[in-house]
């Protein structure tokens, strides 16, 4: 259902922000710097003020009544996500084919939801509903990614940008306009405009899933991940078997430190994706970051498995497989991953860490140099350079 497939394409990119290990690991990008960190996960709490015991004899406190039965607790019911179909029930001609619409939708068939939405507007100029059918049509496209930036120059996005903009001059509260139009700024890359849509979005009506789903990442892609986190957890709230905002969450925790808390997210992610590479490699990542080192490498050794043309997964495992002490299959998976992507620097780095571990220091210097050339900005590579001169001088 396209509605599940856009949370999908956000749980994305949310994943591509993931990158929580300490260099030289696994180095996945990440699109934006992270908000202010949480206290990291390990450190000792500092311990709780011990206030001093009131004074109060034994013959007194016989004599105070017995403390009053606390209520019931009352089971808080769950929220409801909100609908997202257009059509009103009013069995108007133009109703009718936003129903229609809305159905094609569900059944992915954007074509005849797009001629749907289109005769509503026909029908309806004056409607916002139909300019927002429409552009949940455009926006639903394969080869849109619902990602910050990720089409500036898109003729069909820009096109609506404008459509999108007129309708809300005439309709500036219509939950569903802001939403879709707060999703092709997304797209555009005006984080500022698309958070403000979608904000007012949210306050319209909490419970659009996808509206609230949609605000959280884009404040993860800028940077505000501790901001984003209360809209994850209602997100969650709101579709708890959905792989997808469980993802968003535990990446955003993972940013923002709480390496517990986002190992938990990825580990119940697993637990309804068991085939699904990517939850795998997302949990052993958590994993890595925790010290869980074996737990690691069975997690991202399955990612592997599931699909094994990923570079990325390859280059982590290699990184989980160094720590283990398993330099050979480290070097193996390390070299692999720089053959199916030559251009992923963290798996020129951990093939460099590996070789300078194996005593291999004039393989470690060309892995290095290679990731070097591949970012220069990259302190990495140049601080392990100065590290591996530093070891050949002692030998």
């Amino acid at each position: 259902m396209p509605t599940r497939r856009n949370l999908e394409r956000l749980a994305s990119l949310a994943c591509l922000l993931a990158a929580c290990s300490p260099p030289p690991g696994p180095a996945l990008p990440i699109a934006a710097p992270p908000a202010a960190s949480t206290a990291p996960s390990g450190s000792v709490p500092a311990p709780a003020a011990v206030l001093p015991r009131p004074f109060a004899p034994e013959a007194a406190a016989s004599h105070r009544p017995a403390p009053a039965p606390l209520p019931p607790r009352v089971p808080v019911p769950a929220p409801v996500p909100a609908r997202t179909g257009l059509a009103r029930g009013t069995g108007t001609p133009a109703d009718l084919a936003l129903a229609e619409g809305d159905a094609a939708f569900e059944r992915d068939e954007l074509t005849a939801a797009k001629a749907a939405y289109g005769r509503a507007l026909r029908l309806a100029p004056g409607d916002p509903a139909p300019p927002a059918g429409l552009a949940r049509v455009t926006l639903a496209a394969p080869e849109l990614d619902l990602a910050l930036g990720s089409a500036p120059g898109n003729r069909s996005v820009l096109a609506l940008d404008k459509d999108l903009a007129a309708a809300r001059q005439k309709s500036p509260d219509f939950s569903p306009l802001l939403r879709e139009h707060g999703k092709a700024l997304l797209v555009l890359g005006r984080a500022d405009a698309a958070l403000a849509a979608l904000r007012r979005a949210v306050e319209l009506v909490p419970n659009d899933l996808e509206a609230v789903s949609t605000l959280a990442v884009t404040l993860m892609s800028v940077g505000k991940s501790a901001e984003a986190l209360p809209h994850l957890r209602h997100a969650v709230a709101l579709a708890p078997d959905d792989a997808g905002p469980l993802t968003n969450l535990g990446t955003a925790l993972l940013l923002t430190g709480d390496t517990g808390g986002a190992a938990d997210a990825f580990e119940k992610v697993v637990a309804l994706s068991p085939n699904e590479a990517r939850a795998h490699s997302d949990f052993g990542t958590a994993c890595l970051t925790q010290g869980r080192i074996q737990r690691a490498v069975t997690e991202l050794t399955r990612a592997t498995e599931l699909e094994p043309g990923r570079a990325t997964y390859r280059s982590n495992l290699a990184h989980a497989l160094e720590l283990a002490g398993n330099l050979e299959q480290a070097r193996a998976s390390a070299q692999r991953a720089t053959e199916l992507d030559p251009k992923l620097g963290s798996a020129w780095i951990n093939l460099g860490t590996i070789a300078t571990r194996q005593g291999r220091y004039a393989d470690a210097r060309r892995a290095f140099q290679r990731a070097l050339a591949l970012d220069p900005t990259d302190p990495r590579p140049k601080a392990n350079l100065e590290e591996l001169e530093e070891l050949e001088r002692k030998r």
